[in-house]
């Protein structure tokens, strides 16, 4: 058996002492419950206690996506939220004040891609959905929408889709498809981008359709989509219904009907190549204070007409832009988008001021194009995704206009560092004038120290920025860069602060003035990349937040009898009532060991993490059992950030300059893979090889095109040569070794991809999996 004699990796050293980035939770903190699979969508508070939780899980066959929640009109307790991708079979749960489930609606559609939900008047709940036809629970409809004809290529038409429950969240009052029955030609049907409502309960709906038949009321605004011509595929919309679902107010288009010039360099394509490339939508819709419904739309035609006395953006030049209508197919990234501001009187019957906003890049429809807030005093801020400036790159912008839209009081292009590319999460408006956004960095990328234009992070964590605007003219005021995940399901207003909530079911609570201290904002095992509420036995967990040990941080060493101490620095952290031991404590981050206790609860036990310092608790998160959170450690250089550390045989870290042979044994070092059976205590030194068999590890690679020689052209299994707890390291430490298979043969250097997962033991081999599959890369030599 090969086994890695002592800990003797100086990389590995570093990387197990001072673990990796991770996640959420904070001040004040919540905890909701989820189940496996689960996400959690949006919160949306009751007037009469408790909450409203919208939770989605993974439909078969289907990928989960990125999520995003937006709050609405500060004045409402309601949330809006956006799915950026993927679809979910979704619920809806009510919770009381001690977040115990009353009542659980399970919508009973196949699958579902969740866009928004706002609570209602009248206690109840509105949820607004995109989803394929199949299995939508239709009640009562406004729209009798007929089943469509079958498509002649097997394609499932989408739908905007609209569910009001009754005041005490029991059960569906009224559902409607929004949407009709004749679609154009390469048009997948109506998605529905935005929700939000009025002080008199009515609501409003913004998004794109392609069905011909979609309903307009006499009078709209724009009652022609301009399907006539062939190359429009999408139209925006807008439409005002009665809360109660029951009456549609009026509806109108809102788009574009001009398509830009088709060219290429010196290449003109004539009109027939350009089928189905023209694509206007609205993204974001609110009410002002006189009822007027103001939508943040976009087209990848010719903007649309700019008001008498409204502002227009100058677009720079751009001679080297090039339009390929063959890639609509690859829409929304081929076309460059026109953002605008419109503003619909009270009847929908009239743009009043329509504002031209410039372009963008990650064009077409989308939600995460473009975000909107309206302003105390009457000032609206519009967020536009990537925008194109003279130097031909692509900032984050966010532009004030005036009420009238007749000026631009105020612009900020998020083009510093670190910030780029930003995805916008969501966005809020306080009272007291300020404007906030959340977001996530993607990709992963070094935070360097001078932060944003100079304004130095209050707290510096993670890749995800929460940041402060001032209302007057934008400037930032605050920057926190949240632990990753954080900020995965959105943002809305709190009393003093404003609430983040995270997909993994957490709420994190951020005061908008004065010091965090002290404060755990993030908890995470310590090997992942992102926030989660859990808790497993024997996991290497870290917390990340503000005031919570010594400004220089300080490691922690065996003592005479092998054992990690649980109190250091004056720093004391208990789960369930047991110390934990401690790796490492400062100011921002401590490292620890889960309890062995722990693997005596029930998963989804709740439990309460303390932090003590100086004999005085200062911090504390609700979190939840799990039995195990298996996760591989990466590599501490920020370059290799989100790559899993292998060790070649010799005990040195595989990399392409230092390659691994065929036959021989790699190294992985995991931790969360719960209660070891012998139940060594954690957090003592592992004398010898112990194994560890409550999982199985299962890697396997594919031939891939790094490898043209690869054989053979199927899925290979690596060998197990020992699973267990890594000798001379602290218990709770997993090792992995694995034989690099001798039938991968190949000519040159080159990468060989493989994927690791874990089952229980005596399982179905076809059974769901206990963890995420991890990606590994092995450098290997012929």
């Amino acid at each position: 058996m090969f086994s890695l004699a002592s800990f003797r990796n100086l990389a590995l050293a570093a990387m197990i002492a001072v673990q990796l980035v991770a996640a959420a939770s904070p001040v004040s903190t919540a905890l909701y419950p989820l189940g496996d699979g689960e996400a959690l969508l949006d919160v949306v508070p009751r007037a009469r206690g408790g909450v409203y939780l919208v939770v989605g899980k993974r439909a078969p066959n289907m990928l989960i996506g990125d999520f995003s929640t937006e709050p609405l009109d500060p004045d409402f307790s309601s949330t809006s939220g956006s799915l950026l991708g993927g679809y979910y079979v979704a619920s809806i749960r009510r919770m009381d004040e001690l977040q115990r489930e009353v009542v659980r609606i399970d919508l009973p559609a196949e699958s579902q891609a969740f866009v928004g939900a706002v609570a209602a008047a009248d206690g109840g709940l509105v949820l607004l959905c995109n989803s394929r036809y199949e299995g939508v629970p239709v009640v009562d409809p406004l729209f009798p929408v007929p089943p469509p004809d079958p498509d002649p290529a097997g394609e499932i038409p989408s739908y905007g889709y609209l569910l009001r429950t009754n005041a005490n969240g029991t059960g569906i009052l009224r559902a409607t498809l929004l949407g009709g029955t004749e679609r154009t030609f390469r048009s997948n049907g109506t998605r529905a981008w935005d929700l939000t409502r009025d002080s008199a309960d009515n609501l409003y709906v913004t998004g794109g359709t392609g069905h011909v038949d979609f309903p307009v009321t006499p009078g709209a605004a724009k009652a022609n989509p301009g399907f006539d011509n062939p190359a429009k595929r999408e139209e925006g919309f807008l439409m005002k219904i009665s809360g109660d679902l029951g009456r549609l107010i009026f509806s109108t288009f809102l788009g574009s009907d001009e398509q830009l010039p088709t060219s290429c360099g010196p290449i003109q394509f004539p009109p027939s190549s350009q089928i189905g490339t023209h694509r206007s939508a609205g993204f974001a819709v609110r009410v002002n204070s006189q009822q007027q419904a103001v939508v943040n739309a976009g087209t990848n035609g010719r903007p649309i007409p700019t008001t008498e006395g409204a502002y227009r953006q100058v677009d720079p030049p751009n001679t080297q832009y090039c339009q390929e209508p063959f890639g609509a197919r690859n829409l929304p990234y081929g076309l460059p988008q026109s953002f605008s501001l419109l503003r619909f009187d009270t009847a929908g019957s009239r743009i009043v001021s329509s504002a031209y906003l410039g372009r963008g890049r990650n064009s077409a429809p989308n939600a995460g194009s473009a975000a909107m807030q309206l302003l105390p005093g009457g000032g609206t801020v519009a967020l536009i995704l990537a925008a194109e400036t003279e130097a031909h790159s692509y900032p984050l912008r966010l532009m004030k206009l005036n009420a009238a839209f007749s000026i631009l009081e105020g612009q900020q292009d998020l083009n510093s560092g670190y910030l780029l590319p930003v995805i916008p999460v969501s966005t809020t408006s306080q009272s007291d004038g300020s404007f906030w956004m959340v977001g996530q960095n993607w990709p992963f990328t070094g935070i360097p120290a001078e932060g944003l234009a100079g304004l130095q992070p209050s707290v510096n964590l993670g890749q995800e920025p929460l940041m402060s605007f001032r209302a007057s003219d934008l400037q930032p005021e605050g920057l926190w860069m949240l632990p990753n995940g954080a900020s995965s399901a959105g943002i809305r207003n709190a009393l003093g602060a404003v609430d983040v909530i995270s997909a993994s079911g957490s709420r994190l609570r951020v005061p908008l003035l004065g010091d965090l201290s002290p404060a755990v904002l993030g908890t995470a095992n310590a090997a992942g990349l992102s926030v989660k509420p859990t808790v497993s036995p024997y996991e290497f967990l870290s917390l990340y937040g503000d005031g919570l040990g010594p400004a220089a941080g300080s490691g922690t060493s065996f003592n005479n009898q092998g054992d990690l101490p649980t109190l250091h620095q004056h720093v004391r952290v208990r789960i369930d009532g047991v110390a934990a031991p401690l790796l490492y404590v400062s100011n921002s981050q401590i490292n620890l060991i889960a309890p062995a206790q722990l693997a005596d609860r029930a998963p989804g036990s709740r439990v309460l993490l303390e932090v003590e310092r100086e004999g005085a608790i200062i911090a504390t998160v609700p979190m939840r059992t799990a039995a195990s959170d298996v996760h591989a450690f990466r590599h501490s250089d920020p370059q290799r950030f989100n790559d899993v550390l292998v060790l070649n045989q010799d005990g040195t870290v595989n990399s392409t300059a230092n390659l691994a042979a065929l036959g021989e044994v790699v190294t992985l070092y995991l931790n969360g893979g719960g209660a070891p059976l012998d139940r060594f205590p954690p957090g003592r030194r592992v004398p010898s090889a112990r194994p560890f068999s409550a999982l199985t590890p299962v890697m396997t690679s594919w031939s891939n095109f790094f490898l043209p020689t690869l054989q053979p052209p199927s899925i290979v299994t690596w060998p197990v040569e020992y699973f267990g707890s890594a000798p001379t390291l602290a218990a709770g430490t997993l090792q992995l070794n694995l034989r690099v298979p001798p039938e991968i043969a190949f000519t040159g250097v080159g990468a060989v991809f493989a994927t690791l997962q874990f089952a229980a033991p005596d399982t179905d081999p076809d059974a769901e999996p206990l963890a995420p599959p991890v990606n590994v890369t092995v450098f290997l030599k012929p």
